[in-house]
């Protein structure tokens, strides 16, 4: 654990000269002043019907869908990496750098899912470094509060920048945020839902099934008496612990949950399939129906290969059926299994080992858990290829889609929940020609309303707000970059291979004296403690 005093090496070069990037610019200017942060386009209803969309800055678009290139052909390179645990060598994909004349559009569906870094904290505090393979970029940067102005419409797109000069002095950092509006929990509609939970004998031991049950007593606290809830358990078989019930009959919740006793194999099938059942027989289209799939998703009896097991989750959500997948525990998660349980099941993956982050999972973000603001959310950036050269996008790989997929409308995206963002960083190359009036691109947004309604958001990103000084960045925006290249660092990434871990340290304690936060001060110091395990 680092201290005020804890010895760190200086910066090899400050990030410099940044400033918010928006596409609300009524018009140019060769200042390079700080600019005021204004958001992106504005949404329109009907993407069927071209029409010209008078956006915030007085600029005028096409609000129909990007004319875009032919399939990315952008390629991966995996590298081998070890962690302290194990001397196995695990492939991971790590994007490439696209040239922009090549392919200038990089698509993806939103993701909020947060396990990843929560992974990392528990493998650092046993004293290993994290598997390279479980280090999603996205879902470190997404863990800490972004500061974007929640809209009073669906959504917002916000975008900044920076020069990346920590990893070389040609490139840039583009930020693009997608922040969603809020529900009251005053308004939000009773919920129907189905709790699925492990009781094998792998939830045995390092109080594993003691935090389950104290978190599901915290959930049952936190909903109204007006919702429902089932509770399915499984170990080699599954069967209903607590058939539907309103929360008003609580005291019959809380015993049914402290009945649950680990033994067993683990048959992750069959507990999805009867929790799916349940949750068929509870559905009601005009209330919220969630399915709560809490294990170590160490599956071991009857269907164990992940695909199998998907397959009737993926069918669920179609129906309107969400999903929050919750891996519990110390070690021996099943990472894989649950974030993929999570995305075909238009759902959420948390990660709880601790009684702080159960309040945070089923306290604190329970209402935008439970609250779909948004279906199959994706999102767009077409790059300009006069003004950008190569463009590559710092995580998201396992939510690519393809440009056919982004213009059909049947495509499966992300689901978004009431106050949810989303941010993505963008390494950038900028042409020399590249000037001040011009736009660095389009960024589009295109989600279903939850009454079915299909909508978009679109406008361009402007060159002309980028500034010159760092001291004039969001502090948000220069936390998220060195986030973003600690977990590069996790990966053992070849794009930041030549870096200095003290370095990306200094800069993580420099930003938490102007961002405060529990939670960036406990990362910074997991990160010294990274180093000091040979990071």
């Amino acid at each position: 654990m680092h201290t005020s005093t804890h010895q760190r090496l200086r910066w090899l070069a400050m990030i410099a000269a940044v400033a918010l990037l928006a596409s609300a610019c009524g018009g140019s200017s060769e200042d390079s002043s700080a600019a005021e942060t204004t958001t992106i386009g504005q949404p329109t209803r009907d993407r069927s019907t071209p029409e010209t969309t008078q956006y915030e800055s007085g600029r005028t678009a096409e609000a129909t869908a990007t004319t875009t290139p032919a399939a990315r052909a952008a390629e991966t390179t995996t590298t081998e990496s070890r962690t302290a645990e194990a001397d196995a060598a695990d492939e991971v994909e790590i994007a490439d750098d696209v040239r922009t004349r090549r392919d200038s559009t990089s698509t993806f569906a939103l993701d909020v899912d947060t396990a990843s870094i929560r992974l990392a904290e528990q493998a650092i505090t046993n004293g290993w470094l994290p598997d390279p393979s479980a280090v999603r970029i996205e879902e470190f940067v997404n863990s800490f509060d972004q500061g974007y102005p929640v809209p009073d419409d669906t959504f917002a797109i916000y975008a900044d920048g920076a020069p990346y000069e920590l990893v070389d002095n040609h490139l840039h950092v583009l930020r693009v945020g997608v922040q969603a509006t809020e529900v009251s929990s005053r308004r939000r509609a009773d919920a129907n839902i189905t709790v699925v939970v492990d009781v094998s004998g792998s939830m045995d031991g390092a109080g594993k099934i003691e935090l389950l049950r104290d978190s599901l007593h915290l959930l049952v606290d936190e909903l109204s008496e007006d919702d429902r809830i089932a509770i399915v358990a499984y170990d080699n078989t599954a069967w209903i612990q607590l058939e539907p019930t309103f929360i008003d009959d609580a005291d019959r919740i809380h015993d049914a949950i402290d009945d649950l006793r680990p033994g067993g194999s683990t048959n992750a099938e069959a507990g999805l399939r009867l929790g799916y059942e349940v949750a068929d027989e509870m559905f009601d289209r005009g209330l919220i129906n969630q399915v709560i799939f809490a294990s170590d998703g160490v599956a071991n009896v009857g269907e164990t290969d992940p695909n199998g097991i998907l397959r009737r989750v993926a069918d669920d959500a179609q129906r309107g059926i969400t999903l929050l997948a919750v891996g519990v525990g110390i070690t021996d998660v099943n990472d894989e299994l649950l974030e993929r349980i999570a995305n075909d099941g238009d759902g959420v993956y948390a990660y709880i080992n601790d009684w702080a982050e159960a309040e945070r999972v089923f306290g604190d973000d329970l209402l935008s858990t439970l609250v779909t603001v948004a279906l199959d959310a994706k999102i767009q950036v077409d790059f300009d290829p006069a003004v950008v050269t190569s463009w590559r996008l710092l995580g998201f790989e396992n939510r690519e889609m393809s440009n056919a997929e982004f213009d059909r409308s049947s495509a499966d995206a992300g689901e978004i929940g009431s106050g949810h963002s989303v941010t993505a960083l963008y390494e950038l190359q900028l042409s020399d020609r590249a000037g001040r009036r011009d736009d660095i691109g389009t960024v589009t947004l295109r989600w279903f309303e939850p009454d079915g309604e299909e909508r978009e958001l679109s406008g361009p990103v402007g060159f002309d707000v980028i500034n010159d000084s760092m001291t004039d960045a969001p502090a948000e925006l220069r936390w998220d970059v060195a986030v973003a290249t600690a977990a590069e660092m996790f990966r053992n990434s070849p794009w930041v291979d030549h870096l200095e871990p003290g370095d990306v340290l200094n800069e993580l304690d420099d930003i938490t004296r102007d961002l405060r936060g529990q939670d960036r001060i406990e990362f910074a110091d997991l990160f010294a403690e990274a180093i000091d395990l040979g990071l």
